[in-house]
């Protein structure tokens, strides 16, 4: 093999090598695209471990982080969405949608009262540092609540629930409910609006939207 041959040999190989390399970047950048938000683990099915510690059901709930003794106060966190008003397209037998209004919250707040709940760590929502606390259905099989495990975010300065998933007892994944709009007002949130998509268990298919806001 003369010269000329083993450099354009060589050459061919560096060609192939970063033919390779930019394949696998691309790859790489595809799934960062694909989620571009880290996520969190689905919190474990009803009955799953012991981690579950009976905590009482009174309207704070204290927890240790980093050294330090924190208390969320679970009343706050109710008051933040109580003044919403709850907007549901509906069909109608026309096929059109409809738009009913009332106060009879959905999801329900009753979860804050179960006396099992766990705190789970800090997540960012909307810029927002938030604590993350899992709160489970004592009596899952009971029919009260649909939800086996409920999710909150909660903003870490001004105590409002910014983010909630809800699951059944066996982990699927059932609602997304979350603040849309607020405006910041003598140190509290004042939520402005807030959506929630109901979910085929475990799936990404909505069944149900549903928006509140301020009336």
């Amino acid at each position: 093999m003369n010269r000329s041959h083993i450099i354009a040999a060589c050459v061919l190989l560096i060609a192939v090598g970063w033919a390779v390399w930019l394949l696998r970047l691309g790859d790489t950048s595809g799934t960062q695209s694909s989620a571009p938000h880290r996520r969190l683990p689905i919190p474990p099915a009803h009955g799953a471990g012991s981690a579950w510690p009976d905590t009482g059901n009174s309207g704070t709930f204290a927890f240790a982080h980093k050294g330090a003794r924190v208390s969320l106060d679970l009343t706050q966190v109710r008051r933040s969405h109580s003044h919403l008003v709850r907007e549901e397209a509906t069909p109608s037998s026309g096929g059109a949608a409809k738009l009913t209004k009332d106060r009879a919250p959905d999801p329900a707040f009753d979860f804050l009262t179960w006396p099992r709940r766990h705190f789970f760590g800090e997540e960012t929502i909307k810029t927002r540092r938030c604590w993350v606390v899992d709160f489970k259905n004592p009596a899952p099989d009971s029919g009260d609540s649909p939800y086996g495990t409920v999710r909150i975010f909660v903003d870490k300065q001004l105590g409002a629930l910014m983010r909630m998933t809800g699951y059944n007892a066996a982990g699927k994944r059932l609602l997304n409910y979350a603040v849309i709009s607020g405006k910041r007002v003598n140190g509290t949130l004042a939520v402005g609006a807030a959506e929630a998509f109901h979910y085929e268990p475990g799936t990404s298919h909505v069944v149900q939207e549903v928006t509140y806001r301020m009336p």
